[in-house]
């Protein structure tokens, strides 16, 4: 479970530098700088998806092997995942939004 904790948290840095560049997409009037901007975070959205694709096939690995964890962790991940999914959400309507500037 320790490696699913590093994806996470991986995940929170994509999350972020997506955010971050989200932002400037919408703060941006060039139109160059923002479709620049809108590239960079759909990159980010990119990497967010393969790391979320291997931490959910490395618990269902587990699962497989019928290897239980603890019920706080899989809580912990339940609610990580699903924050995640609000936070990404959110970006990608920033960036439609961004994108019809």
């Amino acid at each position: 479970m320790r490696e699913i904790k590093e994806l996470s948290e991986l995940i929170d840095d994509e999350i972020e530098a997506a955010c971050d560049y989200a932002e400037a997409a919408e703060r941006t009037g060039n139109d160059d700088l923002r479709r620049l901007y809108i590239e960079l975070a759909n990159a980010e959205l990119g990497h967010i998806d393969k790391l979320h694709g291997k931490a959910k096939e490395m618990i269902a690995q587990t699962r497989s092997k019928g290897i239980v964890s603890p019920a706080g962790m899989m809580e912990m991940w339940t609610h990580e995942h699903e924050r995640m999914i609000r936070k990404v959400s959110k970006i990608k309507m920033r960036l439609e939004t961004a994108a019809a500037m």
